[in-house]
């Protein structure tokens, strides 16, 4: 996956847990992380919809990444427990167009 800082459009994501998609049925939370900006769902801007998970990315959010790489990561509450992903590098393409539209 790669962002180009301006963008701004829904990353869809798959979740699973070795053999299972982690579904809004089977979750009670799940966060997701790109650089400093995490969001959640059930009480957040995180939506889930027939098997995929969409992460809002916004031009605040997509400026605020650090060009190069940023972090992304995964948090699943299931039955009271918490698990989380290793971070992962997602690569951040830089833009000469500034400001948010």
């Amino acid at each position: 996956m790669a962002i180009v800082q301006g963008d701004e459009y829904l990353i869809p994501i798959m979740l699973r847990q070795g053999n299972t998609t982690i579904t809004a049925e089977i979750a009670d939370g799940v966060r997701i992380a790109i650089g400093t900006a995490v969001c959640t769902w059930p009480d957040g801007t995180l939506t889930y919809d027939n098997g995929l998970w969409y992460f809002p990315l916004t031009q605040k959010i997509s400026y605020d990444l650090p060009q190069g790489k940023a972090k992304f990561q995964v948090q699943v509450k299931i039955n009271g427990k918490i698990k989380g992903t290793k971070a992962k590098d997602v690569e951040v393409d830089g833009s000469i167009i500034k400001g948010e539209w």
